[in-house]
């Protein structure tokens, strides 16, 4: 899914948008946190947009499970896997970590269906 220049200039990453596909999964001396931030930001507006906002009104929660692949980090990482879906059918899975605070972050989104896949108004 594409990002237009106003979605780019938007979220501030006109730095990073030709390389955004290309980023490194964590930061180095020349792609700091801040920046890493941004694209992560970018990336989860850019899952998001793949649905309309019809099809995002007709979204309903399908159910919280555990993630079972947090064990490999310790006890005490935990996260939790959230079902996104309408008519029916599972459509994105958001899997979310605990955070030290208590608050739960965004950790990985996932379509189970692609978004071209579904019918949408």
């Amino acid at each position: 899914m594409e990002l237009t220049p106003e979605e780019i200039k938007g979220l501030g990453i006109e730095h990073l948008a030709a390389k955004l596909d290309n980023l490194s999964g964590s930061p180095s001396d020349d792609y700091p946190v801040k920046d890493a931030r941004l694209a992560f930001n970018a990336g989860i507006y850019r899952l998001t947009k793949g649905l309309t906002a019809k099809s995002w009104a007709k979204m309903k929660h399908m159910g919280i499970t555990d993630n079972n692949s947090a064990r490999q980090h310790g006890s005490t990482y935990i996260l939790k896997d959230m079902a996104l879906g309408f008519d029916g059918k599972k459509i994105l899975t958001v899997t979310c970590v605990k955070k030290p605070d208590g608050n739960f972050g965004i950790s990985f989104m996932r379509f189970e269906i692609a978004p071209k896949n579904l019918k949408q108004d």
